[in-house]
């Protein structure tokens, strides 16, 4: 029996790495109990879902805590008809409908399930009572939708889906993933439309600044001749 050689077991070794690595979860290092979010830009209508592996998690000893991971709406935007008629109070309302998603974590992996009820920023907030700098917490978070989950895996085989034929499970995946490619053509109409609007500000008073530097550079040059004039005529130069 032939002895492997020390190349073939460093690359063996390397290759089983690489495939671990690539099929992990990003990884999050939390230092203190402050809270560490990540933000996710998602149109309205979108089910995430936060995936979390917490390998450092103790849940019994002294060296136990609480560690939970919230999901909320952040940063909404506001659509076109909202923008248009000034109208926040409906945003508000929709924001204060939304709330917030808290599990505390009483396994190391598991998932959060949060659906987003108006365009905006989610935030994914990790907060480990137990983590330091001395005793730091991984973390590894992992967001997508629920529906795009299930794009490459087998449909679900309930009751009322058993008479279904493969191509009419294809039809209903290529219908979700058109119904996402729409609700994201709509999402960066409407952040076009915010930044268009941003941009029309911004010009607007980068053009009235100008105006108003020569309006003061002419009233201050017209207050140092008027000085200089008197001062002239007082001490009898002129």
């Amino acid at each position: 029996m032939m002895e492997s050689s020390p190349m073939a077991l460093a690359t063996v070794l390397l290759l089983a790495l690489l495939t671990a690595l690539s099929s992990a979860k990003p990884l999050l290092l939390v230092t203190s109990g402050r809270p560490k979010c990540l933000v996710v830009s998602v149109p309205e209508g979108t089910t995430l879902a936060v995936q979390y592996d917490a390998p450092d998690l103790v849940l019994d000893g002294p060296d136990s805590g609480p560690v939970s991971i919230s999901v909320r709406l952040a940063r909404p935007v506001a659509s076109m008809r909202d923008y248009r008629a000034k109208d926040r109070r409906q945003q508000m309302e929709r924001l204060k409908m939304a709330g917030v998603e808290t599990v505390q974590l009483k396994e190391q992996q598991g998932s959060i399930s949060y659906d987003v009820p108006m365009d905006g920023e989610v935030d994914v907030c990790i907060r480990a009572s137990p983590a330091s700098r001395e005793h730091p917490m991984r973390f590894g978070i992992e967001i997508t939708s629920e529906a795009m989950m299930n794009d490459d895996g087998d449909p679900q085989n309930n009751s009322g889906n058993k008479h279904l034929s493969n191509m009419d499970h294809t039809t209903r995946r290529l219908e979700g993933v058109l119904a996402r490619i729409l609700s994201e053509a709509d999402y960066a109409k409407e952040r076009e439309m915010v930044f268009h609007n941003q941009s029309i500000a911004m010009n607007a008073a980068s053009m009235w600044w100008p105006i108003l530097q020569l309006c003061i550079l002419l009233v201050t040059g017209f207050t140092q001749v008027s000085h200089m004039v008197r001062f002239f005529k007082t001490r009898h130069i002129i």
